[in-house]
């Protein structure tokens, strides 16, 4: 059967139609899946900032960050140096002693001279503190750091109004 041309020409066109059906599917398609990357970016981006701000970044209720970065670049304040304590540790009978030099450490200059004047209060803090403890409880690392909280604690509560930053065991030795 011989074609006629209009039939040849419907027959191209239905052909090329076809391939342009099927082109804009697949636009779509592209689409459609450059807006989920798009949206998956963003979600990531969302993601990340929220990760860094809340979970990053302490914070206080107030919405304040916490100062601890703060605290490590504080201006480091006066030290009053407690020297040459020597206390027996319970249990010891007498045969073992622990010499210890404390530095107590002020916000400022007039905490210090607060302190100064308090140097006998101190001593009998730090001579109470550190003759309860047994050889044992003197030797471990972990134990000193809670004497040293422990100081920190009791000296401030003394001092009371005034600022205390930090204790430091500067000298100790036990025999």
């Amino acid at each position: 059967m011989p074609e006629t041309k209009e039939e040849t020409k419907n027959g191209a066109e239905a052909a090329t139609e076809k391939p342009t059906e099927e082109k804009g599917k697949g636009q779509k398609k592209g689409k459609s899946k450059l807006l989920m990357i798009i949206a998956l970016e963003i979600l990531a981006v969302a993601a990340a900032f929220v990760f860094v701000n809340f979970y990053l970044k302490p914070w206080e209720a107030g919405g304040q960050k916490v100062s601890e970065a703060v605290e490590e670049t504080r201006k480091p304040g006066p030290i009053l140096a407690i020297e040459d304590l020597v206390v027996n540790p319970a249990g010891s009978m007498g045969k073992r002693y622990l010499s210890a030099s404390i530095g107590v450490e002020a916000a400022d200059q007039k905490g210090l001279l607060f302190l100064e004047g308090r140097i006998p209060a101190i001593r009998d803090i730090l001579i109470g503190i550190l003759s309860a403890q047994t050889v044992e409880q003197l030797s471990t690392p972990q134990t000193k750091e809670a004497i040293r909280q422990r100081i920190l604690e009791k000296v401030r509560t003394m001092a009371d109004p005034v600022e205390i930053n930090n204790v430091y065991l500067i000298d100790y030795v036990i025999q």
